[in-house]
């Protein structure tokens, strides 16, 4: 729509980070972490609501609320907190505890145009976001990059 410069990382998964690894992760490690991984046990789908939409310099970003997610971070933290692999702890001390609770919806706006990028995704993004599944992933984050995966159960409609 020519409100921003054409984004490096436009063709990422849509999605939500959880867990940051604060080291390099060789094979071994990576076989450990989805060993950990493949005891995480998914009871019901999850969905969550949209609090705002806002900015952070040039980019858009969906807060959300992190309520019904807190528990899958919990649960993934505490099973790879046996593996003395370092995750989320220097993300924290920089950013805050930020992780989980937001996604990055567009990147290089131009500065005088970031509040009609807003209006556009307040416009047009759910309220509420449901996940289909909850992965590990390499940095570039696309779907070749998917080193373990697990699909939430499917939202049952409710009739009346």
């Amino acid at each position: 729509m020519k409100l921003g410069n054409p984004d490096t990382r436009r063709d990422v998964l849509p999605h939500i980070t959880i867990l940051y690894f604060e080291e390099n992760l060789s094979r071994e490690k990576t076989n450990k972490v989805i060993q950990r991984l493949n005891d995480f046990q998914i009871k019901q789908p999850v969905t969550i609501d949209t609090k705002k939409i806002t900015n952070w310099e040039h980019k858009v970003v969906a807060i959300f609320n992190t309520f019904p997610i807190h528990n899958v971070k919990e649960e993934i933290e505490k099973l790879l907190s046996k593996t003395e692999i370092k995750f989320n702890t220097e993300y924290k001390k920089i950013y805050g505890d930020t992780i989980g609770d937001h996604m990055k919806l567009a990147r290089q706006i131009y500065s005088g145009k970031v509040k009609e990028v807003i209006n556009i995704f307040q416009n047009h993004l759910p309220k509420k976001i449901s996940f289909e599944r909850i992965a590990l992933v390499n940095y570039e984050t696309k779907e070749k990059d998917i080193l373990w995966e697990k699909r939430f159960p499917k939202q049952e409609k409710v009739t009346s």
